[in-house]
């Protein structure tokens, strides 16, 4: 981070500490920097990451940093340099170390400009979501022609003179242009007081020799990273964000050139992911919010999951960099009992470790958290313990249908082919859906009693609950759906698109 990074980073340790309290940690550090930077924090890293954001200044964004990471790495984005290392028989040649000076750039080739996307092409974008990219060109043109620059000029033309005339297409028409149709007018005078989408990062490769340097080319990389990730959590509307869980390198590459190809395909950038996913709790970044909705309780074994899962609750957003990893000491055993490891394992055993996790992940689930995870089956890979819900499980997605349809019966015959019989002769599987949205049960209290007494606790939880921490409640014009979950049936109140923008993008 430069040398000057003793200005900017504080060392919590906990005040039972034995090196701390002994002395050793200042003895160690007499005559550095880093002498002045040590703060007596408190035991256990949930009440620790709590007592950081409770005596940090409202807004500011806080990285938090185990003390046992050896290194960062990213993935390598320069295709024949994954072929060099892997000649010479590197076992990690799909990533590399962080650099302070030299950077690799993210696309794979430095011959690429960014340029963010303007208010009024994200006001566009907003109104004309979902209607097609046909419709979205000809609005661009359009405005392009009325050489409209702004959302606020075009906020004015879009409303009518005296004559009852749109005063877009008067300019138009005063231009020598054809004027904008009627249904597309309405379509951008819709989403006027609206929020706009978040805005993208468009990339296009640039002819010219000398590319414009990035606003971000004279910092380090962690430095980058950091900055980049501040903003995208101002522009993304979260709260959290992290690095990968995993330092697989296979994985983190694979992600990488699935971005790099839809970059060149879609000619828009973004290298982090939305979905919900484990906040690796060695090193993630927040926002000081002070709120007690996003405060751990259940313990420092699962705090990271229980971190992951109630930001996602309050905010609908999670920014994961799986392009990038952290590397630590006893990298076999991280998320694992050890009695080498100290930190979360100090003072306890497996046992103990076992029935804390146990007990933080039924909680956090029984809470709240039911409709976003749940339990991992015994035999079912999972790093944390729990099975994300990013869709529907693989054994109850609908199968295709066979591509050729069954042949009619002869007329007359009153009977089915033998094709169409023995379809029909098969099984039909009842399919759990889940969606995102506020449930609440049918019927009233008596019938939600009798839900209650023949369903399992989650099920019976996530039927009842009724407010989802986002502002849940019923929404008058919002789609209902009626749905069987096994032996009980939920009405899905889904919240409408005004409500849910920042969610859905």
């Amino acid at each position: 981070l430069g040398p000057d990074v003793h200005k900017r980073c504080l060392i919590f340790a906990s005040h039972e500490d034995e090196a701390f309290v002994s002395g050793q940690y200042a003895a160690a550090l007499e005559g550095s920097p880093w002498a002045s930077r040590v703060v007596a924090g408190v035991k256990g890293a949930h009440f620790q990451v709590r007592f950081i954001e409770e005596a940090a200044p409202l807004g500011l964004h806080v990285v938090v940093v185990d003390d046992n990471i050896e290194n960062f790495v990213v993935e390598q984005s320069v295709e024949h340099e994954v072929e060099r290392l892997k000649k010479l028989g590197k076992d990690d040649y799909m990533r590399r170390h962080l650099s302070f000076r030299s950077k690799q750039p993210a696309l794979g080739s430095p011959a690429f400009e960014f340029s963010d996307e303007t208010e009024l092409e994200r006001f566009v974008r907003g109104a004309v979501l979902g209607k097609g990219q046909a419709i979205a060109c000809k609005v661009r043109q359009v405005l392009a022609d009325a050489e409209v620059t702004s959302v606020r000029e075009l906020t004015s033309l879009l409303k009518d003179d005296t004559s009852g005339t749109c005063k877009l297409n008067t300019r138009l028409k005063a231009a020598g242009k054809k004027g904008m149709m009627k249904n597309h007018v309405e379509t951008l005078r819709q989403q006027v007081d609206k929020p706009l989408p978040a805005r993208l990062i468009f990339v296009k490769q640039s002819k010219r020799k000398q590319v414009k340097p990035s606003k971000y080319k004279s910092m380090p990389e962690l430095a980058e990273l950091i900055c980049r990730a501040d903003e995208e959590m101002k522009i993304q509307g979260a709260n959290l964000w992290a690095i990968s869980p995993s330092q697989n390198h296979y994985w983190m590459h694979s992600f990488g050139k699935a971005m790099r190809e839809r970059a060149t395909k879609t000619g828009v950038f973004c290298d982090f992911s939305m979905t919900l996913g484990l906040v690796f709790g060695a090193f993630f970044g927040f926002r000081v919010l002070r709120d007690p909705r996003r405060y751990t309780r259940y313990g420092q074994v699962k705090d990271d999951v229980e971190r992951s899962l109630r930001y996602w609750h309050c905010d609908g957003a999670i920014i994961r960099y799986t392009r990038y990893a952290a590397v630590k000491n006893y990298r076999q055993l991280v998320g694992k009992f050890s009695a080498k490891k100290g930190g979360i394992s100090a003072g306890s055993c497996a046992e103990k470790h076992e029935a804390e996790s146990k007990r933080a992940l039924v909680g956090m689930l029984d809470e709240f958290a039911s409709s976003y995870a749940r339990l991992a089956k015994p035999g079912e890979p999972s790093s944390c313990g729990l099975i994300w819900r990013q869709e529907a499980p693989k054994d109850l997605k609908r199968k295709a249908r066979p591509s050729s349809c069954p042949t009619a019966a002869p007329p007359g015959s009153g009977k089915q082919s033998e094709k169409a019989a023995s379809l029909d002769s098969q099984p039909r599987r009842r399919y759990k859906r889940w969606r995102s949205g506020v449930f609440e049960a049918v019927g009233g209290a008596d019938q939600a009693a009798e839900h209650r007494s023949t369903c399992s606790d989650a099920e019976s939880a996530m039927a009842l609950r009724f407010d989802d921490g986002r502002g849940g409640g019923v929404f008058k014009e919002s789609p209902i759906i009626q749905e069987r979950h096994s032996d009980m049936t939920i009405t899905c109140t889904t919240p409408s698109a005004e409500m849910t923008s920042k969610q859905d993008a």
